[in-house]
């Protein structure tokens, strides 16, 4: 149900919620965030749908937790494709999982992110 409220210019505003659930008003990850933005830059329509609808947050939380949980997944394919190199170097090591997980990202992010129904 629609609750309006009237301000002092003496006209009605909705007032608009963001989630219908307390679950959705912790803060957005990474994910989310980058829907978010995606969705308001590219789709104002959807957005303002899913935002009078109060399901907005909700959507937002759960494509943050899908595309967390597909990096991961994506992380320990593309590390059985290109192993971790067998050295002492810590920082070669290291390079090699952070190009790992950016890769993960990135097409986590064009694949779910960017991908809002």
């Amino acid at each position: 149900m629609m609750t309006y409220k009237m301000k002092e210019d003496g006209n009605l505003y909705p007032e608009l919620q963001l989630s219908n659930k307390a679950v959705h008003d912790s803060p957005l990850g990474k994910f989310g965030k980058q829907s978010l933005t995606f969705l308001q830059e590219n789709n104002p329509i959807k957005f303002q749908e899913l935002q009078m609808n109060g399901t907005l947050m909700e959507k937002m939380h759960e494509i943050d937790q899908v595309a967390k949980d597909k990096v991961i997944e994506m992380i320990k394919e593309l590390e059985k494709s290109n192993p971790i190199p067998k050295t002492e170097d810590i920082y070669l090591r290291t390079q090699h999982k952070n190009q790992l997980k950016a890769q993960a990202e990135e097409i986590v992010i064009l694949e779910y992110v960017h991908q809002i129904n």
